[in-house]
């Protein structure tokens, strides 16, 4: 399962989906309609997708390009999105391998990483912001 909280910084909204538990990819594709929906009302709005808390990966190589070919055909998302693994390396090869891809039809405003300080420095937030979310 997930869940979205947001904030405001200088004016922009930032998302921030926590993924725990077993992650699949019917939650993935619920995950990017959820978040093409938000940027109806919130123009290139930045996203942080926490995966650090899930217990169970069910996503393989065909998965992916099952999500990729949805992003291609249904995603709206023109803002960034940063991708947080943990020390995980599967999970950060996963991903990684899912953002070369959408990087092939889509301007890539993707990145994986594996520590938030620095996935929020990409989505330049300044050092040391503690971002306070509301559900």
């Amino acid at each position: 399962m997930y869940e979205i909280i947001e904030t405001e910084f200088l004016g922009a909204q930032i998302f921030k989906a926590i993924f725990s538990g077993e992650i699949n990819r019917e939650l993935v594709i619920r995950l990017i309609d959820d978040m093409a929906h938000r940027e109806e009302s919130h123009p290139k709005c930045q996203l942080l997708v926490d995966l650090t808390q899930i217990s169970k990966n069910s996503l393989d190589i065909e998965d992916i390009k099952e999500i990729v070919n949805h992003v291609k055909a249904n995603s709206i998302r023109q803002g960034k999105m940063a991708f947080l693994t943990g020390d995980n390396l599967s999970h950060y090869l996963l991903l990684k391998l899912y953002v070369d891809l959408v990087g092939v039809f889509k301007s890539n405003l993707d990145q994986v990483f594996k520590f938030e300080e620095e996935a929020l420095d990409w989505l330049e937030m300044p050092k040391g912001y503690e971002i306070s979310y509301s559900k």
